[in-house]
């Protein structure tokens, strides 16, 4: 399990990330000293995604404009705090629940892990982005380009919803970037 601490770990950073995704030294370390300076108990990564009501009165996920309001960053490349990692590998019932939902659609773990992030923190997430686009290597024929995974997301966001008893992700419209004041 990606979000599972080592227990050898002496650090309260945690820097989770795809291997198929590339960062220059800079952007690096960038989100770690936003991290640092701004949410040691946020979740603050690069890549921002949105949770919103839908017509239906579902909650839906969605990509984000650039520069507009988002509730999540997700695991590609995100700094967190070790208690977050501790608390999501817990035998805490609820995170037990989550857990096996994510096993079981073999999917949603980085939105589990921002609702559970939110819920803790009652903050939202900090999107910090480098000057240029990270080089991706995702092969692809991917879990992320299947045709269920945009269906089995709006279902896993609205069914960690009903998990929790409430919707603990929270807008945000602050980003961080080289030479920006956030």
């Amino acid at each position: 399990m990606k979000l599972r601490p080592n227990p050898t770990y002496r650090t309260k950073a945690i820097l989770l990330h795809d291997d198929d995704v590339h960062y220059t030294p800079i952007e690096m370390e960038l989100a770690f000293q936003v991290w640092r300076q701004q949410g040691q108990y946020r979740v603050t990564g690069a890549f921002a995604r949105c949770v919103v009501m839908g017509s239906d009165g579902k909650w839906k996920y969605k990509s984000c404009g650039n520069g507009g309001y988002y509730n999540m960053v997700l695991t590609g490349l995100l700094f967190t705090h070790i208690s977050f990692l501790e608390y999501y590998s817990s035998e805490d019932p609820m995170m037990s629940q989550i857990r096996d939902y994510v096993d079981k659609v073999f999917n949603c773990e980085d939105v589990a892990f921002n609702y559970m992030a939110a819920m803790l923190s009652c903050t939202s997430a900090l999107q910090v982005t480098g000057p240029q686009v990270a080089f991706d290597a995702r092969p692809p024929g991917g879990i992320s380009t299947s045709a269920k995974h945009k269906k089995t997301r709006h279902e896993c966001v609205d069914d960690f919803k009903n998990i929790l008893g409430y919707m603990p992700l929270k807008n945000s419209a602050v980003h961080f970037g080289l030479g920006s004041k956030g």
